[in-house]
């Protein structure tokens, strides 16, 4: 799953109004002071907590389930080292500051572990001008690691019961808060799939565990895709049906988690989407791929189109052919899948 498109934040106001007796004022001071100690405290003492223990060190994991090995890698000290240095001198927060201490330790233990990303990964490693936020929750990342690591292992094993894959590298990374939409959107988890043996989680500490468990799943997939199909370039309808494919397959480990991408579209959506994606089905242009996911209102286009689609698609797809396994459907290209449904007329 990619992100793109703008994000705003938003700022809370205290608001002094007159007329407002001194008894009043007063408790409100008092409550508001220690709400700045706290806040202090947990900006300059973060360093200090971890230094004393009081935050652990980041653990990774490595399990074996039906001969398919897993490595669970996180990346938070690495972000750490970043933020450290970059509160401790705004100036240096530039790309070659988080290339040097994120960016390249992820593509050292690429080469550790012998892994091939590819070649599109540089557009999910970022500075983030919110430094102090992403310190204080990659901090709380950190408190939370066991479950974190304890949750992706229980969905990679679902998952691979349903169809087994090659080794699997899942890297965790502490979403960059200026990315809003993760913990407003997303139940604070996102994730991309680099290659059939690398995932990227971007975690915000608001995750749910059944967020979690569902995105872990349906990246997973696109690794038993990207394994049986190759790794190749595909129109905007491809794309769209290998979302599609993850989604039905998440939903077929997670039946019960509703996903905001997969929500049917409504009547009259679904017919100015339909329009545009049967105009665009073998469009390489990645500008148009973007304008189906963020949408486009004068084009009736809502946010997600491209998931919502390729996710109606399959499902209808799959409602024709409940005899086709996983790796059946898995390997059909785009246009056999929009063949074999009802909505092969878009082939016309």
């Amino acid at each position: 799953m990619k992100l793109y498109g703008n994000h705003f934040v938003s700022n809370g106001v205290i608001e002094f109004r007159k007329g407002m007796c001194t008894i009043k004022k007063l408790c409100l001071i008092h409550l508001i002071l220690p709400l700045f100690l706290l806040i202090s405290c947990s900006e300059t003492t973060i360093k200090e907590q971890i230094k004393e223990g009081k935050i652990p060190s980041q653990i990774s994991s490595e399990f074996t389930h039906k001969g398919q090995t897993f490595h669970i890698i996180p990346l938070y000290e690495e972000v750490l080292a970043y933020t450290a240095k970059a509160i401790d001198n705004p100036p240096v927060n530039t790309k070659n500051l988080y290339f040097e201490e994120v960016l390249e330790p992820f593509q050292n233990k690429l080469d550790e572990n012998n892994a091939d990303a590819g070649s599109y990964y540089f557009d999910y490693f970022f500075p983030t001008k919110d430094v102090k936020k992403l310190e204080e929750n990659t901090a709380n990342l950190l408190r939370k690691q066991q479950k974190i690591n304890e949750t992706v292992k229980a969905s990679l094993i679902k998952s691979s019961d349903q169809i087994a894959g090659g080794d699997t590298i899942i890297f965790l990374l502490p979403g960059n808060p200026e990315m809003t939409v993760i913990p407003d959107d997303m139940e604070g988890v996102s994730g991309v799939t680099f290659s059939d043996e690398v995932i990227l989680l971007q975690i915000d500490p608001s995750f749910t565990e059944k967020a979690l468990k569902y995105t872990t799943a349906h990246e997973y997939h696109h690794t038993i895709n990207m394994g049986l199909n190759g790794m190749k370039t595909e129109p905007l309808a491809g794309l769209s049906l290998n979302e599609g494919k993850a989604d039905s397959f998440a939903k077929i480990v997670y039946p019960d988690y509703k996903a905001e991408w997969t929500e049917p579209l409504l009547e009259d959506s679904e017919k100015a989407v339909l329009a545009e994606f049967k105009k665009n089905l073998d469009s390489y242009d990645l500008s148009v791929y973007y304008e189906f996911f963020g949408g486009n209102p004068s084009k009736g286009l809502p946010h997600w189109s491209n998931y919502k689609i390729g996710f109606s698609i399959l499902q209808d797809y799959l409602g024709s052919h409940p005899e086709d396994s996983i790796e059946v459907w898995t390997k059909l290209g785009w246009k056999d899948i929009l063949q074999g449904s009802e909505f092969k007329h878009l082939l016309n």
